[in-house]
């Protein structure tokens, strides 16, 4: 799990910038290379490695070949992140921003830790990337987060009339339905589940028998999954939500394997107060008020921009 997380991140790394394909394109050629940014030259080598690593990334788990529009549209796509790569890095270097060697080791560190000795390095060759190229890209990474909260996320602001305002309006977004709270076995065995019914008529204690035989994540908690709201979970489980307190439930199949429940506690549906819903609408708004504020403030820096195409040059790179 470990290893396929840093490779997830690594695809994130490879690919920094938006999926938005610029409106305006200057019509003059470069001097050299396939394009420049406002002076600054983007190689012919840059692209091809960059679109050979977005083909991979698109071909994982087939052999088949890449049709002619989808390799356009990742050449398209896979230019327009190098530009704004680019575009970030300038913004950083006008705002005296930069990343330290302290903070490129610390960032390393994290990704690195709970590996084995070589493994992450081996994780790099399966991507074909280098530990110098890899490098570069997190250095560029931790870069364009800090280049985005010093100048935009740090000057968004959320009151607190925004969160009673949004809490007033969105009033359905505020209601819990009933929730129970449950003890849960996972069992792989449908022989097992029926002996572990007939121990429960028996009034063996649930929580003893989970410990002993269950296989899912809360099993050394006797199986308790604490608070459950209805429609949260697998239409499947919807027969639990019907139980008593104190009632176990009949075996119930998935793909994982065989389930017992035990209802313990029950909750009605209740509306949430503005105290219980003030962290959640606050994040909400963040969010929504930082990528608003990060889109203009992108749409700005692309406006500023002498971007150079060289039409000519691309239409060769495939």
């Amino acid at each position: 799990m470990k290893r396929l997380f840093a490779l997830i991140i690594l695809a994130a790394l490879l690919h920094l910038g938006c999926d938005q394909p610029f409106e305006t394109l200057s019509q003059e050629p470069p001097a050299g290379g396939v394009a420049r940014v406002n002076g600054e030259e983007i190689s012919i080598e840059e692209l091809t490695r960059n679109l050979n690593l977005s083909k991979k990334k698109f071909r994982i788990g087939t052999n088949e070949p890449l049709d002619p529009n989808k390799i356009l549209w990742l050449k398209t796509n896979t230019l327009n992140q190098l530009i704004e790569e680019i575009l970030f890095r300038q913004e950083a270097k006008r705002n005296n921003i930069a990343v330290s060697d302290e903070e490129l080791n610390m960032m390393r560190l994290e990704f690195m830790e709970g590996y084995p000795p070589g493994t992450f390095e081996k994780s790099l060759e399966i991507v074909e990337v280098s530990g110098k190229e890899w490098d570069q890209k997190l250095r560029s990474r931790l870069l364009i987060k800090k280049l985005i909260q010093e100048v935009v996320n740090s000057k968004v602001n959320i009151s607190d009339k925004d969160i009673e305002r949004y809490f007033k309006e969105h009033p359905e977004e505020f209601k819990s339905g009933e929730r129970i709270r449950a003890l849960h076995i996972l069992v792989t065995k449908e022989e097992l589940a029926q002996r572990i019914i007939k121990q429960l008529e028996k009034d063996t204690d649930f929580s003893e028998l989970a410990r002993d035989f269950s296989e899912s994540p809360e099993a050394m908690e006797g199986g308790d999954m604490g608070y459950i709201e209805e429609g949260t979970l697998p239409e499947e489980f919807d027969p639990i939500f019907k139980l008593k307190i104190g009632r176990v439930s009949q075996i119930i199949r998935t793909p994982y394997g065989f389930h017992v429940f035990k209802v313990v506690d029950k909750k009605p549906a209740s509306q949430k107060s503005l105290k219980e819903s003030r962290e959640g609408i606050y994040a909400k708004l963040l969010e929504e008020s930082q990528e608003g504020a990060f889109q203009k403030w992108l749409d700005g820096i692309r406006k500023r921009a002498k971007i150079e195409i060289d039409q000519n040059v691309l239409a060769q790179i495939n």
